[in-house]
């Protein structure tokens, strides 16, 4: 991750976090892992995402689209840079930003190893991220619904 991002930089990533970023936090096996990643079409942006803000690339083929995507995750070590860098500038996310970044705080150097009060603590984190996610998730699909509702019908104003 560079050292030298511009104020501009930090609020354009801010705009991409706001619209862009799916935000979660899993638990497989007892391994707790928090994760951003941004899917983009556009090689472009996400080629700017990695040499800017670090992080990798993964590609993806769309089966039903025929198209390629492509998937930016900044490495765990930079996500609390990142999210600290930008939570002053977001303004939808702003609970989501601050759960990674508290998820990243639990991360200590035992790796893995971690006590019954920290689990608990991620637990709970992952929680309250997967209720917003259901939220947006629900809300966003009720407005479509609402929308594929109201076409065809004309005010007869």
């Amino acid at each position: 991750m560079r050292e030298d991002l511009t104020n501009e930089e930090i609020a354009y990533m801010a705009g991409l976090l706001d619209g862009h970023t799916s935000f979660y936090i899993t638990i497989r096996d007892k391994v707790h892992q928090a994760t951003m990643m941004i899917t983009h079409y556009d090689y472009n942006l996400v080629s700017y995402l990695k040499e800017n803000w670090g992080g990798y690339i993964e590609q993806r083929k769309n089966r039903q689209k025929c198209l390629e995507s492509y998937h930016w995750r900044p490495v765990r070590k930079d996500m609390l840079k990142i999210c600290n860098l930008c939570l002053p500038y977001m303004k939808s996310r702003i609970r989501h930003a601050e759960l990674i970044i508290e998820f990243c705080k639990t991360v200590g150097e035992k790796g893995p190893f971690i006590d019954d009060c920290t689990r608990e603590i991620r637990e709970e984190l992952k929680n309250e991220l997967s209720q917003i996610n259901n939220k947006r998730f629900k809300t966003k699909k009720q407005q479509e619904s609402a929308h594929k509702t109201n076409i065809g019908f004309a005010s007869k104003d």
